[in-house]
């Protein structure tokens, strides 16, 4: 009597794009396996799904690794789909599972539309056909795809995921999202870090983009804020190449100098100890200045002579007292008129409106040169030369945008005691943002003579413009 072999079958199920999350495709799909197991008499050992994951792109695929492991293992001796090209849309993935099914022993395939026998030439012969036919598919798809997203990002239209801030369409603003985006700049210019905002958002219970709960991190808001889209600019292969077809929830001048304050130092070195680090000279020198601890504990500011370093090593003064006087001297400069004059801004809007207009100009002949290049119209030289050009002009009209970019941090502060009457509520970042929007740098003199008291004769400051 011949001995019935029980057959355990594995389910796969794959969609490649899932963008509700919903996973209906897969469930169906599984279910009309489950159908096709029964009818065959077989066992479901275990469903595999791979959810939104395209097979084509050559993306590693966790739950078919895992089914091929389960292959090898003898777990499954079967394996059942909806359509062979749930399985493979490459003739080298193909090839890959037909050999641990050798090995394993492993020579039933089945699908909805009809079985594949593993252990004949002809069967084999199905399946690549099958096989090259899905890859074919697969390519059409995909050139028509990328041909219809370069002509939309030539239009100035959105392509892609929803951007924050607006509708799934790219150009509906979403004004919950962009009270947040503006809130968040707001406060990044005058001085917080990207992690407080992060902090603050997930508190609020912000959702990102793809709805995602306490999912904001500082890389996260460093995105969205300095995003092109969110100023109203279209990027196409990494480069803004003008304005887009939607409303922008920041001005390009905003865009600017959000750019420059999170590219800066001030975000990249979080972990600062004090409010004048990187502002404090040395007089004989010229070289930055180091705050430590001498003897008896006193904090200092030292010029630290180290080999390899071109410090000189001759100068150290008492921390916390050139700090009290920087400190008084911001505080009774920026209750002077000037300060009120210089913050209103006389001026600017129209300076701001000609380098945006510049650099949507300068930015669409930078697009103009590459396309003539790749025609071949010009050679690299010429297409160089071109370029070098309209470069500087971009840089000259981002300097124009990006020259307000530190008084953020006092915008919050007009008015006669406004920033005295706050500095005590305010903390470091936010006091060190104040110090370095009106102090380029701070310089040490040598002392005239030796002794325990501060003279702050020695203190010479340098204001910016």
């Amino acid at each position: 009597m011949t001995e019935t072999r029980e057959i355990t079958a594995g389910i796969y199920a794959r969609i490649s794009q899932d963008d509700q999350g919903d996973m209906l495709g897969v469930r169906r799909q599984e279910r009309d396996a489950r159908e096709l197991v029964e009818r065959k008499g077989w066992t479901v050992a275990e469903v595999f799904i791979d959810d939104d994951v395209s097979a084509w792109t050559g993306r590693k695929r966790p739950a078919y690794e895992r089914m091929l492991k389960a292959i090898e293992a003898g777990q499954i001796t079967a394996v059942a789909v909806y359509d062979l090209d749930r399985l493979h849309r490459q003739p080298r993935d193909l090839e890959r599972f037909f050999d641990v099914c050798d090995r394993a022993g492993v020579r039933d395939l089945a699908s909805v539309a009809g079985d594949v026998d593993l252990a004949s030439s002809d069967g084999r012969m199905l399946a690549r056909i099958m096989g090259a036919v899905a890859a074919k598919s697969s390519d059409d798809t995909s050139r028509r795809i990328k041909r219809k997203l370069e002509d939309l990002a030539a239009e100035g239209r959105h392509v892609g995921p929803r951007p924050f801030g607006y509708a799934p369409d790219g150009v509906t603003i979403i004004e919950a999202e962009a009270a947040a985006l503006r809130q968040g700049a707001e406060a990044v210019l005058a001085g917080a870090s990207l992690a407080d905002i992060a902090r603050a958002w997930n508190a609020a219970k912000v959702t990102t983009s793809r709805r995602a709960v306490s999912g904001w991190s500082g890389s996260t808001v460093k995105q969205v804020l300095t995003g092109p889209h969110q100023a109203g600019l279209r990027r196409h292969r990494g480069e803004i190449i003008g304005n887009g077809a939607w409303p922008g929830i920041f001005t390009r001048a905003e865009h600017e100098r959000l750019v420059a304050a999170l590219d800066g130092p001030r975000q990249r070195k979080p972990g600062r100890t004090s409010l004048l680090t990187g502002l404090v000279r040395c007089g004989v020198c010229g070289e930055k200045m180091a705050r430590g601890v001498a003897s008896r504990g006193r904090s200092v500011w030292r010029c630290h002579g180290r080999p390899g370093y071109p410090n000189c090593g001759r100068l150290m003064v008492a921390a916390l007292p050139i700090e009290a006087l920087i400190t008084e001297a911001v505080l009774v400069a920026l209750d002077g008129p000037e300060f009120g004059q210089m913050m209103s801004g006389a001026g600017f809007d129209d300076e701001d409106a000609a380098a945006a207009d510049e650099l949507a100009v300068v930015e669409g002949r930078l697009l103009e040169l590459a396309e003539t290049f790749a025609a071949g119209e010009i050679d690299k030289a010429e297409w160089m030369r071109a370029r070098q050009g309209l470069e500087a002009r971009v840089t000259a009209a981002r300097a124009v945008l990006r020259r307000r970019e530190r008084s953020g941090a006092l915008a919050a502060y007009v008015g006669p005691g406004a920033l005295r009457e706050a500095w005590p509520g305010l903390d470091e970042n936010r006091r060190r943002a104040v110090i370095t929007a009106v102090i380029d740098h701070v310089t040490i003199t040598p002392a005239a003579r030796q002794g325990p008291r501060f003279d702050p004769n020695r203190v010479d400051v340098t204001w910016r413009a």
